[in-house]
């Protein structure tokens, strides 16, 4: 799939995704859902080989009860 093509798919120009890809500009994450979505892939897809942030201190944890 081209830039252009994704561009189109996401309803955004191919100038903002070629800013998404450089990290020129951040993404929202109802555009990320729009381009996994174009793209045919799982969200997750995007997040493989980042560190698991539970595992860091200072983590937040939510507390049932």
């Amino acid at each position: 799939m081209t830039q252009h093509q994704l561009a189109e798919a996401c309803g955004v120009r191919f100038q903002q995704i070629q800013k998404y890809e450089s990290g020129a500009n951040r993404i929202a994450a109802s555009r990320l859902w729009k381009i996994a979505r174009a793209m045919q892939a799982p969200l997750s897809s995007f997040f493989e080989g980042l560190p698991d942030p539970s595992a860091s201190p200072g983590h937040l944890t939510v507390l049932e009860g």
